[in-house]
C-alpha cells in the first residue's frame, strides 16, 4: 500500500472517534428532548394552557375532587384519558396527533367530541379496585331515609341492553362547572323513563326506606287527645295495607318520556342510519356503551321533586283517563286489524280533524265541551247529508245490535263450558277468541263508528265471527 493511502486512512480513523461523539450526544439531546416533551405534554398545565380548546375542560378539572385545587391526590388527565399501559403505544401517539390536528383545525373554544374513558382507568388498585369498591356502601344523598348506594347493583343490571361503564354515570353535565359528577337527573331518566309509578326500577322502596313517623299531626303532639290504643297511620302501615304511593306523592315524578326533538338528525344525515333510531338496544350500544353520546344528548331530563300534589293530578288527564280518545283515532285511521284490512275513514285522505265536526258546546258538569253535529256536514256538503247521518248511525247500531247479542251468547256458551268441565285447551281457545271479538266490539261501540261507517261495520262483522266461532267451538266438543 502506498504511503499516500496510509495517510488517508489515518485521517478517517481520526474522524470517526469525533463523529461517534458527536452522533452519542446528538442521540442523547434528542432522546432528552422527546422525554421531556413526552413528559411535559402529559401534564394537565400543558392541557389547559397550551390548548385553547381545552380550557374549559381544565378549569372544570381544576375543581374537581381529583384537580389540583382538591385537598386529595392530584390525578393527571392522561392517568384517566389512557388506559393502562396505553400511554406509550402507536395507538395513543396518534390519538394525540389527532388531539394535535384538531387544535390547530379549529377556532371552537372547546371540544365536542364526547370523551371515551376505559373502566380500567378508574379501577386500578391505586385508585378504586373493583372488587373492594363495587360492594362498597355509598350514601349517594345527604337526606335521611335513603338507602346506600352501591355499583355493582347498576354495573351488572343493564337497561335495554345497554352495557354500564363508569361513564355511564360519572360524567360531564351540561351547565355544570364540574369536571365530572353523578347527576340525580341521570338517575330519574333510567328509573323512570317508560315506567309506571312505583313499579319495578321506578319503586320507591329502592332508593328509599319507609319512613316510621306518624302521619297524622295530632299523634305526634304531645298532650294528644287521642285515644293511645287507636294504632298511628305511617308509611309503613299503609304500605302493609297496599294503599297507593301515588294516593299522596304523583306530584313527585315530572316531565315527558319523550326523546328530545331532532336528538338524532342532530349528528345523523343517513336515512339508513336514522331508520334505526327505534331500536333501543341498538341505540344504547352504539352511543352509551360506545360512549359517543351523553343520556341528555337524547334525553328530556325527569324531574323527581315536589310541586303542588292538587295541580300534578289536575293536570294528568291519563290518570283517570287513560288513552283518551284513542278508540276514536283507530277509528278514522282504520288500520289493519287481524280479519280487517286496513281502510281509512273518508275524511282521513284530507287530513279533516276533530275541529270540523265537534263545534257544538255543551255544557258537560260545569265543563265547556264541543260535540259532534251532523250539521257540520252540509257546511261542507249537500243538504242530503243530514239523513246519510243518521242512517250511518242506524246502520251502525244494528251491527252493535247483533254483535252484542252473538256476544251474550258467547259469554254464557264459556260459562257453561266451565261447568260442565269440558277441556280445558277447548275453553282457552274460545276465551281466546271472545276476547278478539270484544275488542272489536268495544272499538266501535266506544268509539262512536260513525267517524268510519265502512271500517266500523267490517270490525263488528269481525267480531259477530269471532263470537260465533266460539260458540261452534264448544257446541262441537259438547
Amino acid at each position: 500500500m502506498g504511503k499516500k493511502a496510509k495517510t488517508v486512512i489515518r485521517r478517517s480513523e481520526r474522524w470517526k472517534k469525533p463523529i461517534l461523539i458527536f452522533l452519542i450526544i446528538f442521540a442523547i439531546i434528542i432522546v432528552t428532548v422527546m422525554v421531556s416533551v413526552e413528559s411535559y405534554t402529559g401534564t394537565p398545565g400543558f392541557c389547559g394552557t397550551s390548548c385553547h380548546i381545552m380550557d374549559p375542560a381544565y378549569q372544570s378539572w381544576k375543581r374537581d375532587k381529583h384537580g389540583e385545587e382538591s385537598a386529595k391526590h392530584t390525578v393527571a388527565c392522561v392517568q384517566c384519558h389512557y388506559a393502562p399501559g396505553e400511554r406509550k403505544t402507536f395507538k395513543a401517539k396518534f390519538k394525540g396527533l389527532g388531539q394535535l390536528f384538531t387544535y390547530m383545525a379549529t377556532h371552537e373554544k372547546e371540544v365536542r367530541k364526547q370523551t371515551h374513558i376505559d373502566d380500567r382507568s378508574c379501577m386500578t388498585a391505586e385508585c378504586h379496585p373493583r372488587d373492594k369498591f363495587f360492594t362498597k356502601k355509598i350514601k349517594f344523598s345527604k337526606r335521611e331515609g335513603v338507602i346506600p348506594f352501591t355499583h355493582n347493583t347498576h354495573y351488572e343490571k343493564p337497561i335495554n341492553g345497554q352495557e354500564m361503564h363508569c361513564t355511564s354515570c360519572h360524567q360531564k353535565v351540561p351547565g355544570s362547572n364540574k369536571h365530572f359528577e353523578v347527576s340525580k337527573k341521570l338517575c330519574f331518566t333510567c328509573h323512570f323513563r317508560n315506567t309506571k309509578f312505583n313499579e319495578d326500577r321506578a319503586k320507591c322502596e329502592i332508593c328509599h326506606l319507609i319512613p316510621t313517623k306518624p302521619l297524622q299531626k295530632q299523634k305526634s303532639e304531645e298532650g294528644s287527645s287521642i285515644n293511645n290504643d287507636d294504632q298511628p297511620i305511617t308509611h309503613q302501615s299503609l304500605a302493609a295495607r297496599n294503599v297507593s304511593c301515588a294516593s299522596c306523592h304523583l306530584d313527585i315524578v315530572g316531565g315527558t318520556d319523550n326523546l328530545k326533538p331532532q336528538a338524532c338528525e342532530t349528528c345523523h344525515a343517513d336515512p339508513e342510519v336514522l331508520a334505526k333510531k327505534n331500536n333501543l338496544p341498538l341505540m344504547h350500544e352504539k352511543h352509551v356503551a360506545e360512549q359517543k353520546a351523553g343520556c341528555f344528548d337524547c334525553h328530556v331530563p325527569k324531574q323527581h321533586k315536589k310541586t303542588n300534589y292538587v295541580e300534578a293530578i289536575r293536570q294528568n288527564c291519563a290518570a283517570c283517563h287513560p288513552e283518551q280518545h284513542l278508540y276514536q283515532a283507530q277509528l278514522i285511521e282504520g288500520p289493519e286489524r287481524e280479519g280487517v284490512p286496513k281502510t281509512p275513514g273518508l275524511m282521513h285522505e284530507v287530513t279533516t280533524n276533530c275541529l270540523a265536526c265537534h263545534v257544538r258546546k255543551k255544557d258537560l258538569k260545569g265543563t265547556v265541551v264541543l260535540q259532534g253535529d251532523a250539521r257540520t256536514c252540509v257546511s261542507c256538503h249537500k243538504e242530503g247529508h243530514l239523513e246519510m247521518i243518521e242512517r250511518w248511525k242506524k246502520e251502525i247500531a244494528e251491527g252493535i245490535k247483533q254483535a252484542v247479542a252473538l256476544q251474550k251468547e258467547a259469554f254464557q256458551a264459556i260459562e257453561q263450558a266451565q261447568s260442565d268441565q269440558l277441556s280445558p285447551e277447548v275453553i282457552n281457545e274460545a276465551r281466546a277468541l271472545y276476547e278478539k271479538g270484544l275488542k272489536d266490539l268495544h272499538l266501535v261501540q266506544y268509539g262512536n263508528g260513525v267517524h268510519n261507517k265502512k271500517y266500523s261495520l267490517m270490525v263488528l262483522n269481525n267480531a259477530s265471527i269471532n263470537f260465533e266461532d266460539a260458540i261452534i267451538l264448544i257446541e262441537d266438543e259438547q
